[in-house]
């Protein structure tokens, strides 16, 4: 079964499944010669492939879904890292139905924590409340910022590599009577971590929860990508504070 069938690819130019073979070798320790080797590519193309976020030519005509990688399924962002899957979430549905009422919404801000990122929970191996982060891709991680507001992250990467996306932001799509019903109250409604998560009536329970099963009481769902991106470094952090891995839908108007 193909990885991925998708898009269009230009004629002469790595196909969707040979670039993803190429960058799942490659964080797996394999090098590049001995990709080329297994796989009979050149060298230059199997370097490109690595430093390139999609493939050459790679069009997304529809809303990107793909047999089980991991479980991670923007595309092919099941092997990306964080900051490079992030922006791919943005315009994402997420959806919940907790105590019987369905809210949903669409993600318009996230922010991206690497393994090997200081700001991250991850950084310096799995440890109490971060274990989750070395899962499988897909899973929801939430975990309460200082003792105050549950916040939630997708988790993404390689398992065992400890990365994930935090949703910061989204714009409501349904159920926004239940989500002023557990704010108290309709300004910011969903615009920040901990909001988002009360107006969605996630916390600590939700934990580990796979987002693709469609038994979950919380579910992601694909949706409409933004018309453009605008990416600033991440707000509310002591650590790292110059990479620009917040990304934000922009729409015209």
């Amino acid at each position: 079964m193909p990885i991925l069938s998708i898009g269009s690819i230009k004629a002469g130019m790595l196909n969707v499944d040979d670039y993803l073979q190429i960058r799942l070798l490659h964080r797996d320790g394999v090098s590049a010669r001995e990709i080329a080797k297994r796989l009979g590519h050149g060298r230059d193309t199997v370097k490109k492939a690595l430093v390139e976020a999609t493939p050459r030519g790679y069009t997304r005509t529809r809303p990107a879904v793909c047999p089980k990688l991991g479980a991670f399924t923007p595309a092919i962002d099941g092997i990306l890292e964080a900051d490079r899957a992030a922006p791919r979430l943005l315009g994402w549905h997420l959806e919940s139905r907790v105590d019987g009422m369905l809210s949903k919404l669409a993600l318009t801000e996230v922010e991206a924590y690497r393994f090997d990122d200081p700001a991250s929970h991850s950084f310096g191996g799995p440890r109490g409340r971060n274990v989750v982060m070395f899962d499988r891709p897909g899973l929801l991680y939430v975990y309460r910022s200082y003792g105050l507001h549950w916040c939630a992250n997708v988790v993404c990467g390689k398992v065992g590599e400890g990365s994930a996306i935090l949703l910061r932001a989204g714009t409501v799509i349904a159920g926004e009577e239940t989500m002023i019903s557990r704010r108290g109250r309709s300004a910011n409604l969903t615009t920040g971590p901990g909001n988002l998560c009360q107006a969605l009536g996630l916390t600590g329970l939700h934990n580990k929860i796979d987002l693709f099963d469609p038994r979950s009481p919380v579910r992601l769902l694909p949706g409409k990508p933004p018309s453009s991106i605008r990416i600033t470094p991440r707000i509310g952090i002591s650590k790292a504070i110059d990479k620009p891995w917040r990304f934000l839908a922009v729409e015209p108007g």
